[in-house]
């Protein structure tokens, strides 16, 4: 983890509370961000990112894009592809996936039961 670095932009009109990771390319991974983080979850967004990417590096389990996920019973979300911020394009020469929060976590017994399998990351969703 020590190569991955994760930048918390807190100014400019469309990179205000970008939260992004550097170093995840050079292990075949995705680089992940999330946006629109108000600046004092700045932090929280880092951490959620970092658990994320030691999950990505060390499980050995490959992530999707649509792919849902959990990091505990209130912290759910989905990774799609970043659309590119305009003058940000050095950060968009390799693939970016945004993390993008998921209102509805299934508790049901199967995904309990799926998610304890698998382990605390992962989880389970009906119909998606």
């Amino acid at each position: 983890m020590s190569k991955i670095q994760v930048h918390c932009v807190t100014s400019g009109e469309e990179t205000k509370g970008w939260v992004h990771t550097h170093g995840m390319a050079e292990y075949g991974l995705p680089e992940l961000e999330i946006r629109n983080v108000p600046v004092f979850l700045g932090v929280p967004a880092s951490t959620v990112l970092r658990a994320v990417c030691e999950y990505m590096l060390d499980s050995g389990k490959r992530v999707s894009l649509g792919e849902n996920m959990a990091l505990n019973e209130k912290m759910a979300f989905s990774f799609r592809s970043a659309v590119p911020i305009s003058g940000e394009d050095e950060h968009y020469k390799v693939e970016r996936w945004e993390l993008i929060d998921l209102l509805d976590f299934c508790q049901c017994e199967e995904c309990r039961a799926t998610a304890a399998k698998e382990g605390k990351v992962r989880q389970r969703w009906h119909g998606r």
